[in-house]
């Protein structure tokens, strides 16, 4: 049995808000495509992970208190100093429940979710 694509500018009829993609070749590819950089991108969020987590800690470590670390005399790692600031949203709430409600946003966004 073979299964004819749909060709371009074909359309699948909507029902009951459902399209069938079974026979649409661009909808597929770009849905494989999807899956494929959802994974390289899991990949790279565990490997940010481990590097803040794993390695990053053992070259701290092995600085040994210094600030700056060399190979064959070429500057290779530095420690750089730095701070993050952040608004506690549910202490500014509590505490201030008008300027929360001023300044607080919200916005309804559409997404793919891959099932």
């Amino acid at each position: 049995m073979s299964i004819s694509t749909l060709t371009a500018g074909q359309v699948s009829p909507v029902k009951d808000g459902v399209i069938n993609w079974s026979k649409n070749a661009r909808a597929l590819e770009a849905l494989a495509e999807l899956k494929e950089l959802k994974a390289i991108e899991k990949a790279g969020v565990e490997a940010a992970a481990r590097r803040k987590t794993i390695v990053a800690p053992i070259l701290l470590e092995e600085l040994n208190g210094a600030e700056e670390a060399v190979i064959r005399g070429i500057k290779a790692v530095k420690v750089q100093h730095s701070s993050n600031g952040k608004v506690d949203s549910k202490t500014l709430a509590a505490a201030w429940p008008e300027a929360y409600a001023a300044t607080f946003t919200s916005t309804p966004y559409s997404f793919i979710k891959v099932l």
